[in-house]
């Protein structure tokens, strides 16, 4: 019995997380949301990270969805996209921004956060 291999195989990987908050340099925000966003893109951007949605739900505030790999909330100004394991995290970046500014109303990001552990 390979122990090394057993050890590796039993844990799923670095955990890994991207927060953006977007707004408007002129604050014209209200017809602005990432919300608007249709599920089967978010799916398209999920495919870059190596993961799926498995289960959606949201109310008047939030979009909740629960991944492959962990979860993504979407608000009105906010995105935020946890991950483990294999996935490729940053692979979403350059794409998420694209969408939300041809998809949203919103510019560029005014914010970015993210760390990997």
């Amino acid at each position: 019995m390979d122990v090394q291999s057993n050890y590796t195989d039993f844990f799923e990987g670095t955990e890994k997380l991207l927060e953006v908050w977007f707004s408007r340099r002129d604050g014209k925000e209200e017809n602005c949301d990432l919300r608007k966003i249709p599920r089967a893109t978010w799916e398209s951007l999920l495919k870059l990270v190596k993961c799926e949605i498995i289960s959606y739900k949201k109310n008047e505030h939030l979009d909740s969805y629960v991944l492959s790999e962990s979860s993504m909330f979407v608000s009105k100004r906010c995105f935020i996209l946890k991950t483990c394991g294999s996935t490729t995290l940053l692979n979403a970046v350059k794409p998420l921004l694209f969408l939300v500014q041809e998809l949203t109303g919103f510019g560029r990001s005014r914010e970015q956060h993210g760390n990997h552990f």
